[in-house]
């Protein structure tokens, strides 16, 4: 089998994310995956306490994630995060279906911007960031078609902020999307390539 790596040894990925792990396995990174333990909801109500804007925000979740893995993974580690910003409110994950409900509603007829935030970490130092960002337009949706869709793509609701995966059925909901796939996915793949390439990211074959 034929792998990328950095001197052969795996990207840690301190994210439980699948899909951020498929994205890494389609371009033949080899990595192994480290979730991060941090508490994300009680970071994000304090930095905007703070004073922290949105961009700053989603840097420090990436940043803190994987900065908690690399203390105990020595070795490159890549921390990301997403938000989602619709007139000025950030939305986070729906605890239920009916919150998801909440959020489709409140995205429907309106445009939001998805920001994505990488940090990777070397030996307990923060060695390179990247951050994206993509505007979607969901278009008008009545409460049947919301409910139609919730009841077709309940797994998708749960899993995002927006109550929807592009990818799993979220195409019937927008009208237009603009940003790169992989950012919108939540990993910034071809800047992190292109820093890992200069790094000396080289082509193996493991066994």
């Amino acid at each position: 089998m034929i792998k990328w790596s950095l001197s052969g040894q795996p990207l840690i990925l301190a994210s439980a994310s699948p899909t951020r792990a498929k994205m890494l396995d389609a371009v033949k990174l080899l990595f192994k995956i480290v979730p991060a333990d941090i508490d994300e909801e009680a970071i994000k109500q304090s930095a905007l306490q703070d004073g922290f804007s949105f961009e700053e925000l989603v840097i420090l979740l990436a940043e803190l994630k994987a900065g908690n893995v690399s203390q105990r993974h020595i070795g490159y580690v890549l921390g990301c995060d997403q938000i989602l910003v619709c007139d000025k409110e950030l939305l986070s994950k729906p605890k239920n279906l009916a919150e998801a409900r909440t959020h489709l509603f409140a995205l429907e007829g309106r445009k939001h911007v998805l920001m994505t935030a990488c940090v990777l970490f070397h030996h307990q130092k923060r060695i390179w960031h990247h951050l994206s960002t993509s505007t979607l337009m969901m278009r008008s949706l009545s409460e049947r078609e919301i409910d139609n869709y919730i009841a077709s793509f309940p797994e998708a609701c749960m899993a995002t902020p927006g109550a929807y995966q592009v990818e799993t059925g979220g195409a019937h909901l927008f009208t237009d999307i603009s940003g790169s796939n992989y950012d919108i996915l939540g990993l910034p793949m071809l800047p992190l390539l292109a820093f890992l390439r200069e790094r000396g990211l080289t082509v193996r074959k493991t066994f």
